[in-house]
């Protein structure tokens, strides 16, 4: 047979082959390989037109797979990925054998392409269609054919063309329904639409709009829009779910700004000299939705901050010069229940302040990232003041030996979330961290020059709940760490 253009020498084994039935047989035991040959293949558009009834089978038994879950995610998105990019191609090809009924009209679709593309309809094809995801389904009661067309085109290629045609009211219902049947792409192409009607005028509208309809792209679009316009205040790229305000002066305009979204709100951020404004009394208790306050390279302790509200779940102090131990137990008063405290490169600190640490009796995470002049023995007062913590980082404490390691090891026994990138880690204190902290579930070590192969492995093997390790920038070898992918698929590992 001959092979598809530039087809990679791995996959020469198959050149012997001489049916489209047999080639496809030699390739089923492994998926991996038969995935790669599909994506190397359908580049030869020409191949695949002369091999119809390989790429037809292979798509249908890929299909059946997927619906009978043997076949991974990745796979099937990376299939559906081909498809898409060679649709005007693949479309007389492959096999459409899922039905969708919409108003008066039906559509024969892919359903491998349907479900990799959204969760949604890959539930309903699931419940609706046989265990070959074959069949009829009802995706959507409220859907229009127009923008159901609009839907499918996505699906089949990973774009909608018509959208610049729409005007934003009709962009704004597409993209509410592209959120209730997870189609993320689609709703980021209806944002970069979107994104040419924001005006001074309706930004934070739409801003609202984005936050309270899960539309990602298009906050990112308000979010830069408004920040470009140099209004006195900046509104930050956050969790998704949380929307952080920043003052840079208060005035009667940023103030007008505030009213406008002050219920969206959950970070406010106030540095220098903002916190001794008596309006920052006032802000700081108008956001209902208030979690976070960041007041972050302040200049001095107010007064004012005693007002703020007791319910306050989470407190960034970092880069405060005044911050000490007298201050920091007025805070143990002002917001007792704080269940996160960033500290962050406050290099003055003693272990005067880390004492004070266990009057937070609520306290879950701590972030002492560049904290330089932290050394073991603070360590140890720090992990039993708080032994409840879940979440810790270290980032670029790098006076910390094995022997702090261990000391978190030991007091820290419901951590779920370690930073420790820029440390001088070792083998042995990791190993001892994944041996006793039985609950961790995410794990940084970013730049520890001093870890080797051994320790990652024993870690992963012995992290029982480890979820995500993050590896960027460490000395493990790139083979090592695909390796590591192969042989632990239930954990995330970055690179």
């Amino acid at each position: 047979m001959k092979l598809p253009a530039l087809l990679p020498e791995h996959l020469h084994f198959v050149r012997d082959i001489r049916t489209d039935e047999s080639l496809l047989a030699a390739l089923k035991p492994n998926t991996a390989l038969l995935v790669d040959f599909f994506e190397n293949a359908s580049i030869d558009e020409t191949w695949c037109e002369q091999h119809r009834d390989f790429i037809s089978l292979t798509v249908e038994w890929l299909t059946e797979e997927y619906y009978q879950d043997r076949l991974a995610h990745r796979f099937a998105s990376r299939i559906t990925s081909c498809l898409q990019n060679h649709f005007h191609v693949f479309k007389t090809i492959i096999p459409l054998k899922l039905i969708l009924v919409v108003e008066n009209g039906e559509f024969s679709m892919n359903s491998l392409m349907v479900g990799t593309c959204s969760q949604s309809l890959r539930d309903i094809v699931r419940l609706q269609t046989n265990e070959k995801g074959e069949g009829k389904i009802h995706p959507l009661e409220d859907i229009s054919i127009t923008r159901f067309i609009l839907f499918k085109e996505y699906i089949e290629t990973n774009h909608a063309e018509g959208l610049w045609k729409l005007e934003p009211a009709e962009l704004e219902i597409l993209m509410a329904q592209a959120t209730r049947i997870d189609l993320e792409g689609l709703k980021g192409e209806c944002a970069t639409v979107l994104k040419r009607y924001l005006t001074t005028g309706n930004v934070w509208s739409y801003l609202q709009k984005s936050q309270e309809g899960l539309w990602e792209s298009l906050k990112e679009y308000c979010i830069q829009f408004i920040n470009a316009q140099e209004l006195g205040v900046r509104i930050h790229q956050t969790e998704f779910e949380e929307f952080a305000f920043e003052f840079l002066v208060f005035n009667e305009e940023t103030l007008l700004i505030f009213e406008k979204c002050k219920h969206s709100i959950t970070q406010i951020i106030c540095s220098h000299s903002l916190t001794e404004d008596h309006r920052f009394g006032n802000v700081i208790n108008a956001c209902p939705q208030l979690v976070l306050l960041n007041i972050s390279q302040t200049n001095s302790y107010s007064p004012i901050l005693e007002g703020i509200p007791s319910s306050l779940r989470e407190l960034d102090l970092s880069m405060c010069s005044w911050l000490s131990d007298v201050s920091l137990r007025k805070f143990v008063k002002i917001c007792p229940n704080l269940r996160r405290l960033l500290l962050c490169s406050n290099v003055h600190l003693t272990y005067r302040v880390w004492a004070i640490l266990k009057e937070f009796k609520s306290l879950e995470e701590l972030d002492l990232s560049n904290c330089h002049q932290i050394f073991n023995r603070d360590i140890r007062v720090i992990v039993r003041s708080l032994p409840q913590l879940r979440r810790f980082s270290l980032e670029h404490c790098y006076e910390i030996t094995d022997d702090g390691f261990i000391e978190i090891s030991a007091g820290l026994p419901n951590v779920v979330e370690l930073d420790l990138s820029n440390t001088q880690i070792s083998d042995a204190g990791l190993i001892e961290i994944a041996h006793r902290c039985n609950a961790l579930e995410r794990l940084v070590i970013q730049r520890c020059d001093r870890l080797t192969e051994k320790g990652i492995r024993e870690t992963m093997r012995l992290a029982g709940a480890l979820k995500e390790i993050s590896l960027k920038k460490s000395p493990i070898p790139q083979d090592v760490i695909e390796k590591l992918r192969k042989q632990h698929t239930n954990v995330r590992l970055l690179d």
